[in-house]
């Protein structure tokens, strides 16, 4: 512990407060407790002694590693107009200890998680750091106290005002109990508490975007074993008749075991079964540059043939350490999947011209067979390489061979030691 820090506050009496770590955007919320406020959602100030607030890691980025309590110090001969905190502030940083939390509160200070499933969460696990945050929860590294093995915490906030459990959640809790392949990342259990769900599962190294951003293009070999990998994650989910529909680079998890890498599947969040006929499903589906031509064109049925798009999408990223259509609209994707494989027609995509979003004034390109593509990986890149592209990269999703009939292709049929 080192550095107290003192501030004035006025008609403020003792208050129970947090020891924190120091974070890069202590200061506005420093000033926001010192001055006896907390915002709201609308960014009103509440006062704190009204609702005898203890700051959490959302409002107040620091870590928490226990509560102290904090007077403000007022001389006997002046009246209760200007007092002092003190608060402490560590340099180094240290894990949060779970333990620590002052009764009623979780691993993570936050107030209104009590319940029994939480309990056993906090008894069984520790709690350590942040991994990342996304639109329906946050990503925490944590560790079991009796195994000591790592795992990856997902706490979903529970909105009872709006809809309760959000529906990715429990979409992914559901396919993910009933999805238990070595490439498909594992759900290992569940709790809840009256505002939040917690997901624990397997704790991975990295994702495949972050792996790629570090080590650029992947050599051949290593190449072919991890599409071989992803595909079999792929197949695996639609012989469930589970389609992921948001296969990205950031959703692929990475491990290393020695020598060997091990490649899963992960965030089920928009994954859904499938029936045959297919049936109308949602537009908002896949990040945009992994969305297959069809769906931004406008058509509303769609089922595997969507992930066999995205992974190749994946595939030659893998190849190449750059991102096939980089579109910052969907018009503007579209137009980069025209320029890569031309622009269709309904002799290479019959009914083409009858969706809703296709016009026939669109640009004419020629089909380039993956040019920059080649060029790009080189070597890494066989004919085969090309082959696998040129027979899942087609505009009629009909076409597109099945996750099944990918894994037969010429292209692995070097790959040792599956």
């Amino acid at each position: 512990m080192s550095g107290c820090f003192q501030y004035e506050v006025q008609h403020v009496p003792a208050v129970l407060c947090m020891q924190v770590e120091y974070g890069e955007n202590w200061g506005k919320h420093v000033q926001a407790i010192l001055e006896g406020k907390k915002p709201d959602e609308n960014g009103k100030s509440i006062p704190l002694l009204e609702s005898g607030y203890v700051p959490i890691p959302d409002e107040f980025p620091l870590r928490i590693f226990g509560p102290i309590r904090t007077s403000f110090v007022t001389s006997a001969s002046m009246p209760v107009q200007t007092s002092t905190l003190q608060m402490q502030l560590p340099v180094q940083p240290q894990t949060i200890p779970v333990e620590a939390g002052k009764a009623g509160e979780d691993a993570f200070g936050n107030r209104d998680m009590v319940s029994e499933t939480v309990t056993d969460l906090t008894d069984r696990y520790v709690m350590q750091d942040k991994l990342g945050e996304g639109t329906y929860g946050t990503v925490y590294r944590a560790k079991c106290k009796q195994s000591h093995r790592q795992v990856a915490i997902k706490r979903i906030r529970v909105l009872q005002e709006d809809d309760g459990v959000p529906a990715v959640a429990l979409r992914e809790i559901s396919l993910l109990k009933e999805l238990s392949n070595k490439h498909v990342v594992k759900l290992l259990d569940v709790y809840s508490s009256p505002s939040n769900l917690y997901l624990v599962f397997e704790r991975m190294e990295m994702d495949l975007r972050v792996y790629l951003k570090r080590n650029g293009q992947m050599e051949p070999a290593t190449l072919r074993n991890a599409t071989w990998q992803c595909v079999s994650g792929i197949e695996f989910c639609h012989s469930r008749r589970v389609i992921h529909r948001d296969l990205k680079p950031q959703n692929v998890l990475l491990e290393f075991r020695g020598t060997r890498m091990r490649l899963v599947l992960a965030d089920f969040g928009l994954a859904r079964l499938y029936n045959v006929p297919l049936k109308v499903y949602t537009h908002d589906i896949v990040t945009l540059w992994y969305r297959p031509p069809e769906i931004l064109l406008g058509q509303e049925q769609y089922g595997p043939s969507t992930d066999i798009w995205s992974m190749s999408c994946i595939f030659a990223e893998m190849a190449t350490a750059h991102a096939l259509f980089t579109g910052d609209s969907e018009i503007d994707t579209i137009f980069k999947i025209f320029r890569v494989l031309g622009t269709p027609d309904e002799e290479v995509w019959p009914g083409v011209t009858r969706l809703r979003d296709f016009k026939q004034t669109f640009p004419r390109w020629r089909n380039t067979d993956f040019a920059q593509v080649r060029a790009a990986a080189g070597a890494r890149f066989s004919n085969d390489g090309v082959d696998l592209l040129r027979q899942c990269l087609k505009y009629n999703s009909a076409e597109r061979p099945s996750a099944k009939k990918m894994l037969t292709f010429r292209y692995f049929e070097e790959e040792p030691g599956r």
